[in-house]
């Protein structure tokens, strides 16, 4: 039994101060007033006092991610936080003794840079050392020579080295790291998640990423909840399996991930007008029988789909496929991954329809005046973009997650609050509902972020029913017994 003091407790009740919250084998027992503390005491193995500001909040849950992806751009050499093409460059340069090859150097984004690499301008850098660049939305990425030479078909890439959509979302399926290195990214990135207060994902990936989770559940490693969703070309195998969206344990399985469109960044998210700078709308991946034949055997198997669509003229599209197969409801949780230019009309025909609708609020970073979003769109375009209070008002179900561009919730309810629009701006209480599948109450999993806020700034703990990772204070720990209940 343990004692967990904090400032503030985020109830479905409101938010409640003075009080405690008493936690016995992964499971919250009672949230009590103050004057009953000293009993609680007695009887507790532990107590854990936060800071005055803290406040309890229930665990994230990151609706969208890529985590073990996520981990192979804290493991690999990472270029978020190269401001210009120089710069990167000379990050490059730096760690071409990175022993994998080719280096896949990751999360580079190039939305302010004044220029682009190209094949030919990382030849100059890297020379004969095969190395990819991998943009952070990972619909392109950019191949020097050597790498080129690499690829199982030349065709994957272009003249410059660009490769696109397929090609450089699947990258690490193409070139694979090492199982240590699986797990080792595995690893890393559910370090991270406990850091951020994150005690769940919809984790998105190939079977070999389903297979190291597994290991790692196995060996028990295992810390956060997750929920796979595999690539659609595993769907004939999950049906015949019979492996529906529910099945399993910690790690269960959710269903499948499909594309329609590309990504504004990569300029490939299909849109009905064309884009500001470039002239074209981007791209469709699925023809519309394919789509509808998807559907249709996810449907009947039992298992969700998770459908990929951000420009308006690919959302109209899912819309269309899913009002031929959604004929009583939408009780499997169907969604519509980012949505980001979705109309109103599209907005009611979802809501009608039951479709979930899931949005990342993170993206808000690149919708600022004069960001990526207007200059390649135009200012009035680039503002109508993630009408998140438009989506909500509709009836639609909206969950949030972070694509893992980056995986803090923090940071998008924080931008969420101050969207670009102020009129789609949606209250921290509101957003920290869509980012969460749990509640503060007794007879709940464990399932905590001990944060400085609503949603505030950092996290002091992260608490699961196996464990719990101290932040600001250090250290972590294992809940007894090892089989508490789990996520």
């Amino acid at each position: 039994m343990r004692v967990i003091k904090v400032g503030k407790i985020f109830t479905p009740e409101g938010v409640l101060e003075g009080h405690f919250i008493l936690e016995n084998r992964g499971i919250i027992e009672g949230i009590l007033p103050l004057a009953d503390l000293s009993w609680a005491e007695a009887l507790a193995e532990e107590t854990l006092e936060f800071p005055p500001d803290s406040v309890a909040l229930p665990g994230f849950f990151d609706h969208h991610t890529h985590t073990l992806q996520r981990g192979i751009s804290l493991v690999y050499p990472n270029l978020s936080s190269a401001r210009s093409l120089a710069e990167a460059g000379e990050m490059i340069r730096s760690a071409l003794d990175f022993p994998e090859r080719p280096i896949i150097f990751t999360e580079y984004d190039d939305s302010g840079w004044e220029n682009l690499p190209d094949r030919r301008w990382l030849d100059s850098v890297a020379g004969e050392i095969p190395v990819i660049m991998r943009r952070i939305c990972g619909h392109k990425a950019v191949a020097n020579s050597a790498a080129c030479r690499l690829l199982p078909d030349p065709s994957l890439s272009d003249e410059n080295g660009v490769l696109l959509e397929e090609a450089a979302l699947h990258l690490f399926g193409i070139f694979r790291p090492s199982p240590e290195t699986m797990k080792r990214s595995a690893l890393a990135a559910q370090e991270e998640c406990m850091r951020l207060g994150i005690t769940g994902v919809r984790e998105i990936g190939s079977a070999r990423v389903f297979r190291t989770w597994q290991e790692i559940e196995r060996e028990g490693l295992l810390r956060i909840g997750i929920e796979f969703y595999f690539t659609h070309a595993s769907l004939e195998h999950l049906a015949e399996l019979g492996l529906g969206t529910g099945f399993g344990g910690r790690i269960r399985i959710g269903g499948i991930k499909a594309f329609l469109d590309g990504s504004i960044g990569a300029r490939t998210a299909r849109f009905r007008s064309p884009y500001k700078d470039t002239g074209g709308r981007g791209i469709i991946t699925i023809s519309a029988e394919e789509l509808l034949s998807l559907l249709s055997k996810a449907q009947e198997a039992g298992i969700r789909v998770l459908l990929h669509a951000i420009g308006d003229e690919a959302i109209g599209l899912a819309i269309s496929a899913y009002r031929k197969v959604l004929t009583s409801g939408n009780p499997l949780g169907h969604t519509i991954e980012h949505a980001e230019a979705i109309t109103k009309e599209q907005t009611r025909l979802a809501g009608e329809m039951g479709l979930v609708l899931s949005v990342q609020p993170n993206f808000l970073q690149w919708q600022t005046p004069g960001g990526l979003y207007e200059k390649a769109l135009g200012r009035r375009r680039a503002r109508a973009l993630n009408p998140f209070r438009d989506i909500i008002e509709s009836g639609s179900e909206v969950v949030f997650g972070s694509d893992s561009m980056p995986p803090g919730p923090q940071y998008g309810i924080s931008l969420a609050a101050n969207h670009p629009d102020t009129d789609e701006a949606i209250a921290p209480e509101h957003a920290i509902a869509l980012y969460t599948e749990t509640e503060v109450s007794p007879g709940q999993p464990l399932a905590l972020a001990i944060t400085d806020g609503i949603p505030g700034q950092k996290v002091y703990a992260t608490f699961t029913p196996t464990g719990y990772e101290l932040g600001r204070l250090g250290g972590s720990r294992s809940l007894d017994p090892p089989d508490a209940k789990r996520l």
